[in-house]
């Protein structure tokens, strides 16, 4: 599957919402070649930072879980730790610009630590305005 509107990359940021809690923080782990061995998982106590991938693997970060449930795991495999989705070009080159937009409001809400719940209210926000504008667009055509 693909987000190929605006409203299947809402209900993406909905399902992780979901999964994660409207009360969720995310903490960015600390990369795995940050860790001495035996160390614990930690998390990166810098503000604005993202990881898509825990130490482990698995995915961290909304946009990480987004591209995992709907690209699978050789895209998840090919996101470049510290670019944003912007400079994701191989997954976005095919996304519409709006899509695109969605994710970066996500990741960059995320990022400066709001709760999932705010995440996603900001989400909806941009994806009304999105909407509002191409309304603008069609009635001015």
């Amino acid at each position: 599957m693909a987000l190929n509107t605006v409203e299947d990359a809402v209900k993406a940021v909905e399902k992780v919402v979901a999964e994660r809690g409207e009360d969720y923080v995310y903490l960015a782990p600390k990369p795995a070649y940050w860790l001495a061995d035996g160390e614990e998982d930690e998390y990166d106590p810098k503000d604005g930072e993202c990881m898509y991938r825990n130490p482990d693997g698995t995915a961290s970060c909304i946009v990480g879980k987004i591209v995992l449930a709907e690209y699978g795991e050789k895209t998840f495999e090919r996101l470049e730790e510290g670019s944003s989705v912007y400079g994701q070009s191989f997954l976005t080159e095919d996304m519409s610009p709006d899509v695109v937009e969605i994710l970066t409001v996500a990741q960059a809400a995320q990022d400066s630590r709001r709760k999932y719940g705010e995440v996603l209210a900001e989400v909806k926000e941009q994806a009304a305005k999105l909407a509002e504008d191409r309304k603008a667009v069609e009635v001015g055509a």
